[in-house]
């Protein structure tokens, strides 16, 4: 069963279509349709900004740690690819927030 919040979203945008012809409009709808799913964001106190260095590229990288992690908890690790063209670090902090606030790695029981 969908949550009822998440539910209503997919209907309301059941003839939802991203422009794969124009990555700039395509990049414009993305962000408004991710917009609309601020409602399952989840507050953390505890959120580290990292890099990953290489050759050629620095790639941000976030850490998002639930309250009262333990030092020795498990990991879960998100990567976002978005078909290289669409979304960012930015565009998946809401989804990244609500898995670690939600998720029981890290929380003691």
């Amino acid at each position: 069963m969908l949550d009822v919040s998440i539910e209503r979203l997919l209907k309301q945008n059941k003839d939802f279509v991203i422009d794969r012809s124009k990555p700039a409009l395509a990049r414009i709808q993305y962000e408004n349709l991710r917009k609309q799913f601020s409602e399952i964001d989840r507050p953390l106190s505890n959120i580290e900004e990292l890099h990953l260095e290489t050759d050629t590229h620095k790639i941000p990288m976030r850490a998002y740690i639930p309250e009262n992690v333990n030092e020795k908890s498990s990991t879960l690790v998100f990567y976002h690819g978005g078909g290289w063209v669409l979304g960012n670090i930015e565009t998946v902090d809401y989804l990244c927030r609500y898995l670690a606030y939600e998720s029981v790695l890290g929380r003691s029981p």
